[in-house]
């Protein structure tokens, strides 16, 4: 049999792991009872070249992964295989399958099925004779001779230590750019808007002999940068710190990625951290919310008090990229609170804030149950909130607004600084900058760096004229022209007997450099480009107390 994976992801820089995850699983001789073929593509990808390709390799089954932002492209395109090749049978799995499937296997025929859960311990059996999947657990579908749906129930890995570990099939990708290990299965959490709180279960674990060996291979395979995929990645303090143990072994020349819980940090956590070198290590902070009530909604464990406390340690580290995070229109989340909420990540200097709205994923307490926490959503992918109890739609889309804004100005290194004085100094520039998005009709596409900037200076230009040097300096840090915006308001300083202003970086041997100053209050920031060189970010920068006054 011909069997093809359609591999779709959001970007080239991600890849799936359920392909080599399942794989793996396969003896050879199943394996060799087939012929494979993967079709990658990505979201901007032509849908016409992953048809053809496709449809060149003549599939009699396809498999494929469904998660929230590629489930509208996935199946147009197999709507279109199956009208072209009606024998081929198609397959999906994913997080998009965790609740009631009837609906969807309605609207899309064209699956033969859709498996609930974790596929590693069916796998085998289903390669074996995929015409009998009617009789492996995990699989839902409609019967087609009496047109009833047939439900499962979720199914797992019953020894998650016990599988082989995606890196060893031969599909695994080791040519991007960071590779991703989950040493962990399970959630202590039950978290109401998330899939891994659907059903409590007891977290596996993976013997840490066995992490250090996998980590040690993909080193030795060129890999740098590893996400790993623990849903709470402190769970367990003292697996924690063993985990840390062994990344800081390679902390050199590799970063690790982790997903931690505010609330649970403490002090052996911490002063684990701190022996790490800078920058090897980027912590992803789950908060939602800052506000107990909301939080209590969520049935999410862990106060909101103690992950605030816990924020602020992280951060006071000093040491690695932070990243945080607020979903907006949760129960009981005014755009009030929101709007606290990110004033004090933004005073507590945090690395990044992302700012997303409530997606009610399938199975989770919140999509179930949406009515009785006053949730109105949309019922198409990503399933994004429409309403709440305490968020109307203007609301929501205003909270959309405040997401970009974070992304354009807070967590982009370049204007981070700039952005975050901005704020401490005049708390309704987030508003102001929300108003301007909706205005200019910003809000449905991405904005370029210069119309980023050009909207940064017609706001300060407006209303905060004494933010307009320390905008001017940001502006040529960032590379951007001098020939408009704030650019215009930065000096060229030429050598000649008439010039008052000292210049501290004057190369007098070097005439291809090119010279710009501008004062801010008693500092005055110099800056270094190439005469030949039209834009992109200067050479030099020096910043220093003015003693020269210009006539």
């Amino acid at each position: 049999m011909r069997i093809l994976w359609l591999d779709i992801n959001s970007s080239y820089s991600h890849s799936s792991l359920a392909i080599p995850a399942l794989d793996a699983q396969l003896d050879r001789a199943t394996r060799e009872m087939h012929e494979w073929k993967i079709v990658s593509g990505y979201l901007k990808t032509d849908p016409d070249e992953i048809i053809q390709d496709i449809d060149c390799f003549a599939p009699e089954m396809i498999l494929t992964t469904l998660w929230l932002f590629n489930h509208a492209y996935v199946t147009s395109i197999l709507k279109k295989i199956k009208a072209m090749r009606t024998d081929t049978r198609i397959f999906a799995g994913g997080p998009e399958f965790l609740g009631n499937n009837e609906d969807f296997l309605r609207r899309n025929p064209e699956f033969d099925a859709v498996f609930k859960g974790e596929g590693e311990d069916m796998f085998e059996r289903f390669i074996k004779d995929p015409s009998g999947f009617k009789e492996i657990g995990g699989f839902c579908f409609i019967d087609r001779q009496s047109g009833t749906y047939r439900d499962s129930p979720a199914q797992e890995a019953g020894n998650f230590s016990a599988l082989a570990p995606p890196e060893s099939s031969e599909y695994f990708r080791w040519d991007k750019s960071f590779i991703q290990i989950e040493t962990s299965r399970g959630c202590f959490n039950s978290c109401a808007f998330c899939i891994s709180g659907i059903e409590k279960r007891e977290i596996q674990d993976i013997g840490l002999d066995s992490v250090k060996e996998r980590i040690a291979y993909a080193h030795s395979r060129g890999i740098r940068n590893i996400r790993i995929l623990d849903r709470t990645f402190n769970a367990n303090p003292k697996r924690a710190i063993g985990l840390l143990g062994i990344f800081r072994d390679f902390s050199n020349d590799m970063t690790f990625h982790i997903e931690v819980h505010p609330a649970f940090v403490n002090e052996d956590f911490l002063e684990c951290l701190e022996s790490f070198p800078p920058g090897s290590i980027h912590i992803e902070a789950g908060i939602q919310s800052l506000d107990g009530h909301v939080i209590s909604k969520c049935m999410r464990k862990g106060s909101a008090q103690r992950s605030l406390q816990g924020i602020e340690r992280l951060a006071a580290l000093g040491k690695f990229t932070l990243h945080t995070d607020l979903i907006a229109g949760l129960p009981g989340y005014s755009l009030k609170m929101l709007e606290n909420d990110m004033a004090r990540l933004i005073r507590m200097n945090v690395g990044e804030i992302q700012l997303e709205l409530l997606k009610l994923l399938p199975g989770t307490a919140f999509r179930n149950e949406h009515a009785g926490y006053g949730l109105k959503f949309s019922p198409l992918p990503p399933y994004e909130v429409l309403g709440s109890d305490c968020m109307g739609f203007q609301d929501l889309v205003t909270a959309k607004a405040y997401s970009k804004i974070l992304d354009y100005w807070y967590n982009d290194p370049c204007w981070k600084d700039f952005f975050r004085h901005a704020v401490l100094q005049h708390p309704d520039i987030i508003g102001r900058l929300a108003a301007a998005l909706k205005r200019q009709s910003a809000m449905s596409r991405a904005l370029s760096a210069e119309s980023r900037a050009m909207i940064m200076h017609g706001m300060i230009k407006e209303h905060y004229g004494s933010l307009s040097a320390k905008l001017a300096v940001t502006w040529i840090m960032a590379g951007l022209s001098l020939k408009k915006g704030a650019g215009t308001e930065i000096r060229e300083w030429k050598m000649s007997a008439s010039q008052t202003v000292e210049n501290p970086l004057f190369d007098a041997g070097d005439k291809e450099k090119h010279y710009f100053y501008i004062q801010d209050g008693m500092e005055t920031h110099w800056f270094v480009t190439k005469k030949n060189i039209n834009g992109g970010k200067p050479l030099e920068h020096f910043a220093g107390i003015s003693e020269n006054k210009e006539n």
